[in-house]
């Protein structure tokens, strides 16, 4: 039979062991999250290059691409600004925006930037509201250089 010490020991083991398995299980889901942000806000942009490229190549007339509406140009656009966490830009300069280099996903914007720059484009956002403070978003602009 196992001495106190021998199952206290065992014990404490089998917690230390439970908590590292907790842990890594918290950390793949946070990574998950982060992986399914990242995609989103990836997607977003990459859908509107493409709608870019055809309504000039085409013709048509250009969507407002929104950020944060409830029922904006995308399905996910609500979604799309809690992750880019809109509600914490400055409607009058880019810091704490995607246009800020210090910004999580500054890297997507900054491809999608430089893509644009690529084909004489000039982007940016404008804020908007609804007038009665109860919802914001901004629309993403295009312009020729």
């Amino acid at each position: 039979m196992p001495s106190l010490g021998e199952l206290l020991k065992a014990r404490i083991e089998q917690e230390e062991q439970a908590e590292i398995s907790r842990k890594q299980v918290e950390a793949a889901e946070k990574q998950a999250k982060l992986d399914h942000e990242r995609q989103l806000v990836e997607t977003y942009f990459d859908t509107v290059r493409k709608t870019i490229v055809s309504v000039i190549t085409h013709g048509g007339k250009m969507p407002g691409f929104t950020i944060g509406q409830r029922n904006g140009w995308v399905c996910d656009s609500y979604e799309l600004g809690s992750i880019l966490r809109t509600s914490q830009w400055s409607d009058t300069t880019p810091q704490g925006s995607i246009q800020d280099a210090s910004h999580r996903f500054y890297d997507v914007w900054a491809k999608f930037r430089d893509w644009a720059k690529e084909n004489d484009l000039s982007v940016g956002f404008v804020y908007e509201h609804d007038g009665m403070g109860q919802e914001s978003w901004y629309i993403l602009t295009i312009k020729p250089q």
